[in-house]
């Protein structure tokens, strides 16, 4: 990456992170519902699991190139997988910086079945950390971390 590409990662990452700010607070009503319409309305529709798409909807409002409003990314294993493989823009970071991505695989399947969530890093290490999670209790909220969280934990670095 240039210069140029490592400044705009940075303000992409700074930015996200501020709009995934403006969403603490935000809650399902009725509870348990899934019914988020800033969130899944916005996305395209359907009361689903909603932790991926508030995260790409902060990443698209920062500017983001790599995550599309219906498209890219709302479904955890598939944001795992391209960042695995490098592509969109997207690597796994053993380095998390405030704006980058933290995956939690519930299961243990390793990102393979639908039981896996995504929120954003806030602060700490990669041992410790502080994140914005959506659809964690209901609502967008900070929760403290540790890599032992979940089975596997994988860090994503959004790169454009």
């Amino acid at each position: 990456m240039t210069g140029d590409d490592v400044k705009y990662a940075q303000r992409v990452l700074t930015k996200a992170l501020a709009e995934m700010e403006k969403f603490v607070g935000l809650k399902e009503e009725p509870p348990r519902s899934n019914h988020v319409p800033e969130i899944n309305s916005w996305w395209g529709g359907g009361d689903v699991a909603w932790c991926a798409r508030i995260v790409s909807k902060a990443y698209i409002l920062a500017g983001s190139r790599a995550f599309v409003r219906g498209r890219n990314y709302e479904y955890v294993p598939t944001l795992v997988g391209d960042a695995r493989a490098g592509r969109n823009g997207l690597t796994v970071t053993l380095n998390p910086q405030p704006g980058d991505l933290v995956c939690f695989d519930w299961d243990g399947t390793n990102f393979h079945t639908g039981k896996n969530h995504v929120g954003m890093f806030k602060s700490g290490t990669a041992g410790r950390f502080k994140t914005i999670q959506g659809n964690f209790g209901d609502c967008c909220d900070y929760q403290n971390r540790t890599t032992g969280s979940a089975p596997h934990v994988v860090f994503v670095h959004v790169g454009k």
